[in-house]
């Protein structure tokens, strides 16, 4: 039993842990604003998206968010080694979810762990599970995954990115990437690329966010690769749509995440986001 959670414990790390597109970031105010999105030359990139929240619900409806709560349950499994050497076959259903209070505020749950986002600072929190040795290189691995998680996650769901990131979209063409094709934008930072997201070029609907990440191998070895999140299952709630399906592909890894509840501009305060002994 022990080795099975230990299996499934290292599975939980590698999806929060995996290195992705590195881009800078500079801290921001803790004081809750109204998105502002980025400034881009790139007009028909700007087409695209204001089309793709028009389908949404409106770029109104989504200014007005501030605040956002998701739950669900994950499901991930693997047939080949994970960093560490083992070898995962499959994972029951892990609670999944996370909160944001933006612009600088994110806490993301998966399984036994926590990691959180408040402000300038970074904590993380294991609940369960066998104790998993802190060192500073998991720290700093781990707070990078939780603030790409920020980027990625506000994008899915909201269609916009931390500004800390300064990110801006550019407009890449009708693309097709593991099957999906449609109007493509990529994110583009300081080191030139970034996280792409795919459109259905009919009901403009986001498909599909696109992102690189590092797998080290079991060899001691290292490549980079595709992680292509599919969302489907579009829902209203509160007069927005949001995926209520995430389906992950890598090679020989998956994730499949179901979400359950949506609260939009719920009282989430500074206190929310703090560390517990604080």
């Amino acid at each position: 039993m022990r080795r099975q959670q230990c299996l499934v414990m290292a599975t939980t790390l590698v999806a929060i842990s995996t290195l992705s597109l590195v881009e800078s970031t500079r801290p921001l105010s803790a004081d809750i604003s109204r998105p502002r999105q980025a400034r881009s030359a790139d007009g028909e990139a700007e087409r695209v998206l204001s089309q793709a929240r028009a389908s949404l619900g409106g770029s109104n409806a989504f200014d007005a968010v501030t605040t956002l709560e998701i739950h669900g349950v994950e499901e991930r499994g693997a047939s080949g080694a994970v960093p560490n050497g083992a070898t995962v076959y499959g994972s029951a259903p892990e609670p999944f979810g996370f909160k944001m209070r933006w612009p600088d505020r994110f806490q993301i749950t998966r399984g036994w762990f926590i990691h959180t986002l408040d402000g300038r600072a970074f904590w993380k929190q294991q609940t369960g599970g066998p104790p998993v040795p802190d060192t500073p290189d998991l720290e700093a691995t781990a707070r990078r995954s939780t603030e790409l998680n920020s980027a990625y996650l506000t994008l899915a769901f909201l269609l916009r990115t931390p500004p800390s990131l300064r990110w801006e979209p550019r407009y890449r063409g009708l693309t097709k990437i593991d099957g999906i094709d449609g109007p493509t934008i990529e994110f583009v930072g300081a080191s030139d690329h970034g996280p792409k997201m795919v459109f259905d070029a009919v009901r403009h609907l986001p498909l599909a966010v696109v992102t690189t990440a590092r797998r080290y191998e079991a060899t001691g070895g290292e490549r980079l690769l595709d992680v292509v999140k599919r969302l489907d299952d579009y829902r209203r709630v509160g007069g927005l749509l949001f995926p209520f399906r995430l389906d992950e592909q890598t090679p020989g890894q998956y994730a499949i995440t179901r979400i359950t509840s949506v609260r939009i501009n719920p009282p989430l305060g500074l206190r929310d986001f703090a560390r517990p002994d604080k």
